[in-house]
């Protein structure tokens, strides 16, 4: 038996965040620790074992995910999902590198190996990135954060009979 399609998503969303190990372009380097995805909302306790991404449902400007009935023929019904995802990180200070560089180059890192396979290996339509991301921008920071809203679209066929 399979996992509901949204838990589907969330799950392919942390294994492709963890993938992020390695030697990272454009600055050449990699993170100071590999990744670690959460499926909560985390405050890191201890700043050292960074960076620390999370993935969970959530709503952006208070509207939340959504679903559409398109079709219904013969005990099936097609439909079309708006899923409201927040992306979050947490980065600290590391190997001569400020907090706030990490985060950008995190957040850049996220959009190109999310943007890589858009699809979630043909799972959703299509991953869209919202408005509306929080950030901490003061340079004085010792752990940067980010908080990336985005709009994953796919459709699903369940069957009600």
């Amino acid at each position: 038996m399979t996992e509901p399609i949204r838990e589907q998503v969330l799950v392919a969303l942390q294994a492709r965040l963890q993938s992020m190990t390695g030697i990272r372009q454009p600055w050449g380097t990699a993170y100071p620790s590999p990744p670690k995805v959460e499926r909560s909302r985390l405050v890191p306790e201890n700043p050292t074992q960074l960076p620390l991404l999370w993935v969970i449902e959530g709503a952006v400007d208070g509207v939340g995910s959504t679903v559409e009935i398109e079709v219904t023929a013969g005990g099936e019904v097609g439909l079309r999902h708006e899923f409201k995802v927040l992306l979050g990180a947490h980065i600290a200070s590391a190997a001569g590198v400020t907090a706030p560089t990490w985060r950008q180059r995190l957040w850049h890192d996220v959009l190109v190996t999310l943007m890589a396979e858009n699809t979630l290996d043909g799972l959703v339509m299509a991953i869209e990135w919202l408005p509306g991301a929080e950030t901490n921008e003061g340079s004085a920071e010792t752990v940067a954060t980010f908080v990336q809203p985005l709009n994953i679209t796919f459709h699903e066929t369940v069957t009600t009979d």
